[in-house]
């Protein structure tokens, strides 16, 4: 601890400085530090009311799993946080709900997004990485694995024209060209 001493000492000669200064920045540094911890509390303590949640009485549970959503009602990172856990402990119902106050907050989409897929557990489409994969099916004559593929994209987007282009392009069922 002398070492530091002497090196506070140094600093604050050195930059000609009253030595209170140091103090007041040491309190800051610390004041920061405790804000950036106190951030994760709501959200590990959400976390923890739905892991109690996962193991109590069946008439406790809704309870606990409100009082979870509760406190990180306005926290993204807590409802994120609440999300994963009710996924993880198959509490469908309130992971739909703090997945669905993420989308309303706006905040974090790409989590939104992900946790959504990992409740329904459908990946969602990119039209064009779709197409692309549809036409290189059917320029390498994969005529069934291009039909099954265009049959979910169409499900996805039911009025997409470049869709029906592609299907017009495929052959007709049974063709003696499928390879699929």
């Amino acid at each position: 601890m002398r070492g530091i001493g002497m090196a506070v000492k140094a600093l604050v000669g050195s930059l000609g400085l009253p030595p209170w200064v140091v103090g007041v920045f040491f309190m800051l540094v610390l004041f920061a530090i405790f804000s950036q911890l106190k951030k994760g509390v709501p959200a590990a303590r959400g976390r923890g009311l739905i892991v109690r949640a996962a193991v109590a009485d069946v008439r406790q549970r809704p309870v606990l799993e409100k009082q979870a959503l509760d406190i990180v009602w306005d926290d993204p990172g807590g409802l994120y946080a609440v999300a994963q856990e009710c996924l993880r402990r198959e509490a469908r119902g309130t992971a739909e709900k703090a997945i669905a106050r993420l989308k309303e907050l706006g905040a974090m989409p790409d989590h939104a997004r992900s946790l959504e897929e990992q409740l329904t557990g459908r990946r969602s489409m990119n039209l064009g990485a779709e197409l692309v994969a549809i036409r290189n099916m059917i320029e390498n004559g994969l005529y069934d694995m291009a039909r099954a593929r265009l049959a979910r994209a169409r499900e996805a987007f039911p009025e997409e024209e470049a869709l029906t282009e592609l299907a017009a392009q495929l052959p007709a069922q049974g063709s003696a060209n499928d390879q699929g």
